[in-house]
């Protein structure tokens, strides 16, 4: 490639020849110029929608704002795939498909139980372990130490069960349809109600133990019919609210009994059956409300804080597609695939990216503990 100056000495006409090719220098600098307006009409573009313009801000934030690092202080090797993990008291509880062992955080197994039911569940209480079969549906509590405290036949099919508030929240579905049965944790039934001509979808009960919400399901006409239902101890409808068209995904009481409803098309405050506000929101894949009723929904591309009266606290946009949301000493952890970062005030202040695929993530004393397919790794931050 060589330059060389035409004859006109005045203009100086300089030529580029590339081989056998010659080209005008004014040629070249048209072509750099053109280059250059489509990249600023680029960035323009780009930046003239909102959330790019967060991300860049995000991205430049976390150059200077991360205070906090994560590290790997123990792992743990697990012989058969993880299902759900669990902290307790300075323990990790451990559930595979049919058995379940107990480490302490030095990674030695303390004791391990087989399971020979049909179908066997787990769920960890805060005070018990509890296997159910499923398909009989007989529910099993243990303690931490895995001693068998005793056995709830519940009679029928268990679809689903939860503790929640000091109680054992169990779906059953029979020959006459689905029942929500309330125990207490000593086993003991304290409320029960029969829901013939809906499915349940989703439960809950407030923190006075006075009142409970059911979700129902059902197609009339082709159409989806949600209708969120409150009751009180003894089986007394107290409320109602109608949804069309949308399939009720999680509920929570908050203060002064005041009911959240979310739905896959937005959220709900309801109180005596009306809704104190809604909001239209779409694909949340994952929710969360702290002690001070500041709720918190994950997006692909978002987290977004909203306050106890319906409006947006703030907006975090995100460089990578997370999953779920873990509470993590003053933190909000979000973690996906092979990510993890620290959010803190709208802020985020730690991040973490693992070559392998990650499971899940639990918060227990301080540690957050990152559940892989064949090992388990205990992290500080």
């Amino acid at each position: 490639c060589k330059y060389f100056a035409g004859n006109d000495k005045k203009t100086k006409n300089y030529k580029i020849k590339w081989g056998d090719v010659v080209v005008d220098k004014k040629v070249i600098s048209s072509w750099i110029i053109k280059l250059i307006i489509i990249i600023l009409i680029g960035i323009i573009l780009f930046f003239s929608y909102k959330g790019n313009q967060q991300k860049f801000i995000n991205f430049i934030n976390t150059l200077t704002a991360r205070e906090q690092t994560l590290e790997v202080v123990n792992s743990i090797s697990i012989e058969n795939p993880v299902e759900k993990v669990l902290f307790h008291e300075d323990k990790i509880l451990v559930c595979g498909s049919d058995n379940l062992s107990i480490y302490d955080l030095e990674g030695q197994r303390e004791w391990e139980k087989e399971f020979t039911l049909d179908s066997p569940k787990m769920l960890f209480g805060k005070e018990r372990i509890y296997v159910y079969d499923s398909r009989v549906g007989d529910i099993y509590s243990l303690n931490f130490e895995g001693n068998t405290l005793g056995r709830l036949p519940m009679g029928s099919e268990i679809k689903n069960m939860t503790e929640s508030k000091g109680n054992l929240l169990v779906h059953t579905v029979g020959e006459r349809g689905e029942e929500l049965k309330i125990l207490s944790l000593s086993g003991n039934i304290v409320g029960t109600k029969s829901i013939e001509d809906s499915r349940i979808l989703t439960y809950c009960i407030d923190d006075n133990k006075k009142i409970y919400a059911i979700s129902t399901l059902s197609l009339r006409y082709d159409t989806i019919k949600t209708e969120i239902q409150v009751y009180d101890m003894k089986g007394q409808l107290v409320s109602t609210f109608p949804l069309n068209d949308e399939i009720s995904m999680y509920m929570e009481f908050l203060e002064e009994n005041k009911l959240l409803v979310m739905t896959d098309k937005g959220l709900y405050l309801l109180k005596d059956g009306t809704a104190v506000w809604e909001r239209e929101e779409e694909g949340v894949k994952d929710i969360y409300v702290d002690k001070s009723n500041n709720i918190y929904i994950l997006k692909d591309e978002v987290i977004v804080g909203i306050l106890p009266d319906g409006n947006v606290k703030d907006k975090h946009y995100l460089a990578h597609e997370y999953d779920r949301i873990v509470p993590f000493k003053n933190n909000l952890v979000l973690w996906g695939s092979n990510h993890i970062i620290g959010l803190q005030g709208g802020k985020e202040v730690f991040s973490y990216e693992s070559k392998d695929e990650i499971y899940d993530v639990v918060e227990g004393n301080g540690y957050l503990i990152v559940v892989y397919y064949d090992r388990i790794e205990l992290m500080e931050g």
